[in-house]
């Protein structure tokens, strides 16, 4: 079947139960990965993979969230899964938590490219979703962009649509 990837910063350490109350709620159809659901065949599968490892949380500075607080983003993380799902309940969802927040631009950008074209190159979705933006401000140059088109490259050369947020 279809896996959507959506790659956002942190991840979510409770997603799995976020899914299974949310599916509940909607009458959705259960995911192979949702807390408490016994998988059987042809269930479509959730699964979150962190290709820099798991930071610890640590908590917030200030009114905002922190750049290393992966709790804070927990929320924005927990929409794009169960809004991907509600769209297409019969595909497998794999939530890409990238380290490194893309908030001031450049931080995880790279890491997040470097994951989109793992992704791509071990043909791992047929979707990518991206759950972060930045102004073209918070880059230095024109080259500091071009530098991270090489997975949309990649993308478009394996024929793998790939989404972008439309920013807050």
């Amino acid at each position: 079947g279809m896996t959507i990837a959506i790659v956002d910063s942190w991840g979510s350490d409770t997603m799995a139960h976020d899914l299974h109350v949310f599916d509940q709620a909607f009458g959705l159809p259960p995911m192979c990965g949702e807390e408490g659901v016994t998988c059987t065949a042809g269930m479509p599968t959730f699964k979150v993979w962190y290709p820099n490892g798991s930071p610890a949380t640590v908590g917030s500075k200030g009114k905002s969230p922190a750049l290393q607080d992966k709790a804070a983003w927990t929320l924005e993380v927990s929409l794009d899964v169960e809004m991907s799902h509600a769209m297409a309940p019969g595909a497998n969802i794999l939530l890409v938590a990238v380290t490194g927040s893309e908030t001031l631009g450049v931080q995880g950008f790279p890491n997040m490219m470097k994951a989109e074209k793992y992704v791509i190159d071990n043909h791992m979705a047929q979707v990518i979703s991206q759950s972060f933006a930045s102004a073209e401000g918070a880059f230095g140059s024109q080259a500091a962009l071009l530098n991270l088109r090489y997975a949309f490259k990649a993308a478009a050369k394996n024929g793998v649509t790939v989404f972008g947020s439309s920013g807050d």
